[in-house]
């Protein structure tokens, strides 16, 4: 019980801040010896966090219910991010049997928030991003497919350096994220005959420490966007990055 708790918690807090959700539960399971891979687990956490997003922007999600040019770049993204997951599918898998690969994977967010030291407040708002605006987010929600490399943080930084104003940057990252969540797995269903059962006591617990953990990180990193601050998270992956490479 209290392993899937503390997954939960884990899954719920690194879904959301820039520090990658996969690095972090690839990284302590090896520490922790926490054996197996439970795939009926991974989905019940995700679907948790997804419950999160449409919580935290059920607001935004009406008010922009009939904004078709939003909607368009929504669809542009996630096709763009479909399309690199599946032809890339082997290759993201393989990355996961690497444990390595998410202290590099975390290594490179740090950069990715390093990069946003010198950036000033945008001046586009969410309304007016363009094709290759929704493209370039949909490139980077896929790359961040690799452990270690955050989606959150991918998505946002790449938008600062749009120039799109900050708050709308983050709301786009999880309007985004939505359907990406979704999408993952959907795909991880025919797998769901290879597993185990769980406690479903357990698997409860899991869900809601995820899902109470996901809205306060969302409003955390709100906060922390708002206040400039996202390049900070950089200094804790290159730590966490340079414990994983030399320990695991």
């Amino acid at each position: 019980m209290l392993k899937y708790i503390f997954l939960g918690f884990i899954q719920g807090l690194t879904e959301f801040l820039p520090i990658s959700s996969s690095g972090h539960l690839i990284i302590l399971k090896r520490w922790l010896n926490i054996e197996g891979d439970n795939l009926i687990l991974n989905i019940v956490l995700h679907v948790a966090t997804l419950l999160s997003v449409v919580v935290f922007f059920r607001h935004d999600i009406k008010k922009f219910i009939k904004n078709l040019p939003l909607w368009k770049n929504v669809i542009i993204t996630t096709v763009t991010t479909a399309l690199i997951a599946i032809l890339f599918k082997n290759t993201f898998e393989n990355f996961f049997t690497l444990t390595r690969v998410s202290a590099i994977g975390l290594g490179v967010t740090s950069i990715i928030l390093f990069s946003t030291f010198r950036h000033t407040n945008g001046k586009k708002k969410i309304n007016e991003l363009s094709v290759i605006d929704a493209i370039l987010v949909g490139i980077f929600q896929a790359i961040a497919i690799i452990p270690g490399i955050s989606r959150s943080g991918a998505t946002i930084c790449l938008q600062l350096w749009r120039r799109i104003e900050r708050q709308d940057a983050f709301r786009y990252s999880f309007l985004v994220s939505i359907p990406a969540i979704i999408g993952a797995s959907i795909m991880e269903l025919p797998r769901l005959g290879y597993i185990s059962n769980i406690n479903p006591l357990a698997l409860t617990a899991g869900f809601l420490t995820a899902f109470f953990t996901g809205l306060i990180a969302l409003k955390i990193l709100l906060v922390i966007i708002q206040k400039t601050r996202l390049p900070f998270f950089g200094y804790y992956c290159l730590i966490m990055a340079s414990l994983a490479f030399f320990t695991l």
